[in-house]
């Protein structure tokens, strides 16, 4: 069992009141093809903020502005990974949204996030914004 604490990313992106979320690939990674907000692995000495432009663009394809904080999710996996997940609302700046790392996208209803496989990690954002909406 591995212990590690893994800082991850995550984009709100609002569009018409729907929030992005995209499919991971199905690649036989932890959480392979679950959805979640967008974003990704904080490298060491990385600031977050800058972390999740940079994994958008490589992941999206799209230019993303990083603003306030929207939360902190934390889950233990059984497989001993301890992912801690920042939030940021983020603006959409250009570009049009590629499949560069990812199988699939979607803007969605908060309400309507439950018919999408979640990475437990999103979870809590999911209530989080369908409190807020």
């Amino acid at each position: 069992m591995v212990n590690e604490i893994i800082l991850v990313t995550a984009a709100i992106i609002e569009q018409n009141r729907k929030y992005l979320i995209t499919q991971r690939p199905d690649d036989g990674r932890p959480n392979s093809g679950e959805w979640e907000f967008p974003g990704g692995r904080v490298k060491y000495g990385e600031h977050p903020e800058k972390c999740l432009e940079r994994e958008i663009e490589e992941e999206l394809g799209i230019m993303v502005k990083t603003q306030e904080l929207f939360g902190l999710s934390s889950q233990v996996y059984n497989d001993g990974r301890h992912v801690v997940l920042l939030g940021f609302y983020c603006k959409h700046i250009s570009g049009d949204i590629q499949n560069k790392d990812i199988i699939n996208w979607a803007y969605v209803f908060p309400k309507d996030m439950n018919k999408y496989n979640m990475s437990l990690t999103d979870l809590s954002f999911v209530e989080r914004l369908k409190r807020l909406c």
